[in-house]
């Protein structure tokens, strides 16, 4: 079980370790091969890399289960559906290009917003879940990601590589 330290449930250490991770150099690119190949929740695999970091491990399936069903609605009622109109979206000024139209900028900050959401009810998981302690901390991040993305076995070498840049 993580111990708390913050008083924000949205700014919380998993959250700043998203945003750290997140910003390094080729992260980002492997991130949206996962989502978009793998069709992979990257919060998800954050969250695997994030427990494997501070020194935990999801000690069985049915956790890690229960841990994506608590955030798969979520994800689909409300993540899904804004990505989709982000990317979808076209201004209404033919001559002003789609990333500076200041509605679709609107929505990309609603779409992190509800990232943010999703990760402080993964942060209030690992508080209230039994996890174990890890033996090695970087296999324990690819255990843990596979562990909650069963799929993502198959793309082993690029979540491999992933957690190298979020070690």
């Amino acid at each position: 079980m993580v111990k708390a330290t913050e008083s924000d449930p949205l700014d919380n250490p998993f959250w700043q370790f998203s945003l750290d991770v997140y910003a390094r150099v080729g992260v980002a690119p492997k991130c949206l091969q996962l989502q978009e190949v793998y069709q992979i929740d990257v919060n998800l695999v954050l969250f695997g890399f994030w427990l494997g970091h501070e020194g935990w491990l999801i000690p069985d399936n049915a956790i890690a289960q229960e841990i994506a069903e608590r955030v798969a609605q979520w994800r689909a009622d409300v993540i899904i559906p804004l990505r989709r109109y982000r990317i979808d979206f076209q201004p209404l000024g033919k001559d002003m290009p789609v990333k500076q139209d200041p509605l679709r900028r609107q929505i990309k900050r609603l779409e992190i917003d509800a990232e943010q959401v999703e990760q402080a009810m993964l942060y209030e998981l690992s508080r209230q879940k039994t996890l174990a302690l890890a033996d090695n901390r970087g296999a324990a991040m690819v255990e843990n990601v596979i562990a909650l993305q069963p799929a993502l076995n198959r793309g082993k070498p690029l979540l491999e590589d992933l957690a190298v840049h979020a070690s």
